[in-house]
């Protein structure tokens, strides 16, 4: 299979609570509404929340998210100048700014739904983490 795109669609009640969380604090843009489902996206990342239960969708679409278990990445160039904006609007921060030994510089925090939002920046991992990461464009070891 060769995929054109990959993004989560989150079943919530929080609809508009999540389109103000993401077009404020990422800049998403919206790239279709409707009463009971959301799509939005920041350059190729796209992002959507539907309503849970909605007559239309077959039930494998039904249920909503139980607000566990889920973490969304944001991979970005400068976590240090990220975390200051995010200061700066008073957003509650779960994880303070941290660099961890893996290469990661990261904080992270909550979306309206209860979903983990990492926005981390790659750094060089330590020795004992170098070997794990596979040479630029192949995959890793397995």
């Amino acid at each position: 299979m060769k995929l054109s795109t990959i993004y989560p669609v989150i079943t919530t009640q929080k609809l508009q609570e999540s389109k103000a969380f993401y077009t404020e604090l990422f800049g998403f843009q919206i790239f279709f509404e409707n009463d009971w489902y959301i799509h939005m996206g920041n350059g190729t990342q796209q992002l959507a929340f539907m309503l849970p239960d909605h007559p239309t969708q077959q039930d494998i679409f039904k249920k909503a998210y139980n607000g566990e278990g889920l973490v969304l990445c944001f991979e970005v160039k400068d976590a240090n100048a990220e975390f200051e904006a995010f200061q700066q609007k008073n957003v509650a921060i779960e994880v303070p700014l941290t660099d961890e030994a893996w290469g990661e510089r990261h904080f992270a925090l909550y979306d309206p739904n209860g979903i983990a939002i990492n926005v981390t920046q790659m750094t060089q991992p330590s020795a004992e983490y170098q070997e794990g990461y596979a040479p630029q464009g192949e995959p890793a070891a397995g």
